[in-house]
């Protein structure tokens, strides 16, 4: 099964000790790189940032077209993190996307 995540289920998840229940559920997670600029790089100190940084089942995939639905009329007030994680379900056809929008 292939599944996206945006930044906040992981924050969330990993605030709660609750990171690890992703990988029983999916075994792979796979983030844009702006979700992981937002979690680990933006949030260096915050909670998640580390976990989410040391779980080597949570896989960084780069966007063939990192700017696909910029200007795509309904997801207009999405922010970048939110933006590539859709852009990137799209692409590789995933099978479920874990977002808060």
């Amino acid at each position: 099964m292939k599944v996206v995540s945006n930044a906040s289920p992981l924050i969330t998840l990993a605030r709660a000790g609750q990171l690890d229940s992703l990988r029983e559920l999916f075994e792979v997670i796979l983030i844009p790189q702006a979700v992981h600029t937002e979690v680990v790089m933006n949030g260096t100190g915050m909670p998640g940032a580390e976990a989410v940084a040391k779980a080597h089942w949570i896989q960084v995939t780069p966007l063939r077209n990192p700017n696909p639905i910029d200007n795509h009329p309904t997801l207009p007030k999405l922010g970048a993190g939110e933006r590539s994680a859709v852009a990137l379900a799209l692409e590789i056809d995933a099978d479920l996307i874990l977002m808060d929008e």
